[in-house]
């Protein structure tokens, strides 16, 4: 089995172009993101929550310690999964919970673009933000 991508390793098992995300043991990626309903909650499109439930930052690190590709699908296509996602927000949560992330160019190298943030609403200093840019693959 290949290894999975890691906070700290930003490769991820899927190739550009494919349909699917590459989970372990044919999880899909909804399953996944279903356990991921504390976050869900806050990063939903108009959610008034001021900060996560406290489940979330423990569910995002084994999201992106297992499937850290389903982090993409629900960023770059939160249609198919039927959740309007504020990703301004989403983007934030990992400084949040204080959590290392493969730069969001990452979901791009592998198929899923994500959509820029607007520099206003991100903070300078988020994993793979540079002052308010979404940082490129070199």
């Amino acid at each position: 089995m290949p290894p999975m991508a890691t906070a700290e390793s930003p490769s991820m098992s899927m190739s550009p172009g494919s349909e699917g995300p590459a989970t372990s043991g044919g999880m899909d990626c909804m399953t996944v993101l279903l356990n991921m309903s504390s976050c869900l909650t806050y990063v939903e499109q108009d959610s008034k929550l001021s900060e996560p439930d406290e489940q979330c930052c423990p569910s995002l690190a084994g999201l992106l310690d297992s499937n850290p590709i389903c982090l993409c699908q629900l960023l770059g296509n939160p249609d198919k999964i039927g959740i309007q996602i504020d990703v301004n927000k989403a983007l934030k949560l990992p400084n949040i919970c204080k959590l290392e992330t493969p730069p969001v160019s990452a979901c791009a190298a592998i198929g899923i673009p994500i959509a820029a943030p607007t520099s206003a609403e991100v903070p300078v200093g988020s994993p793979g933000i540079t002052n308010g840019e979404v940082s490129a693959l070199s």
